[in-house]
């Protein structure tokens, strides 16, 4: 029996790994989903304008806008996300009370 500690580990590769990996698939997907579609949103908001700038005149002066509002919000769900993954791994399900990863333990 892996210690919760493991899982909380797992959740800093990506959150929700942890969750998944101790057995409680639907948190592990959610968290993932979640962080996924941060990350996702941050790359966008950063690679559109630049994309945009690059198809025009690469000469001009102009710098493309990236919208400080549209990095930060990523960045902070992802924080959250990140947060609760962990959060829920510690005070989760203990581990000779409930069932953790399946198995009954006493």
């Amino acid at each position: 029996m892996k210690n919760k500690f493991y899982y909380i580990g797992l959740n800093f590769f990506m959150p929700g790994m942890g969750q998944m990996a101790a057995g409680r698939y639907v948190r592990g997907l959610l968290q993932a989903t979640g962080s996924l579609i941060a990350v996702f949103r941050l790359a966008a908001a950063v690679f559109i304008p630049l994309t945009e700038f690059y198809k025009g005149n690469m000469l001009s002066e102009e710098i493309p806008e990236i919208s400080l509002s549209a990095i930060l919000t990523p960045v902070l769900i992802f924080l959250i996300i990140l947060a609760w993954s962990i959060i829920d791994m510690m005070f989760g399900p203990k581990e000779k009370t409930e069932k953790f990863r399946g198995e009954n333990h006493k």
